[in-house]
């Protein structure tokens, strides 16, 4: 009798399941309200929108991702990421969560230096 061979029913049995980090996407509606400034300012002015530029792109840019379907209206979303690297840039202070061990979160302010 040859031995057994683990396959997918071992795996199916886990406890437990890694799924991948997911970053959150924000709407330049969104990004607009943090800022306090106009969606069109922030359209005109200060986003980069993949796909679409004819110009090179900057380190002062903050780029839009288009995540609709082909031949659908764009759908243009920033990750979370590409924020926050804007924000470094333009030395713009952030202010996020963090736990304490009883489970509640509190502001912590973090002053972030230019990127060179």
């Amino acid at each position: 009798m040859p031995p057994e061979i683990p396959d997918l029913r071992d795996d199916m049995h886990k406890t437990y399941l890694q799924l991948p980090v997911k970053s959150f996407m924000y709407t330049p509606d969104q990004i607009a309200t943090m800022l306090a400034i106009t969606e069109r300012h922030l359209s005109r002015h200060l986003l980069y929108y993949v796909g679409r530029m004819k110009r090179p792109k900057t380190q002062e840019d903050l780029v839009a991702f288009n995540i609709a379907r082909v031949n659908e209206d764009p759908i243009w979303r920033i990750p979370e990421e590409e924020l926050l690297r804007w924000l470094k840039w333009k030395r713009i202070r952030v202010e996020a969560p963090r736990k304490l061990k009883g489970g509640s979160a509190t502001p912590r302010s973090k002053t972030v230096p230019r990127a060179r």
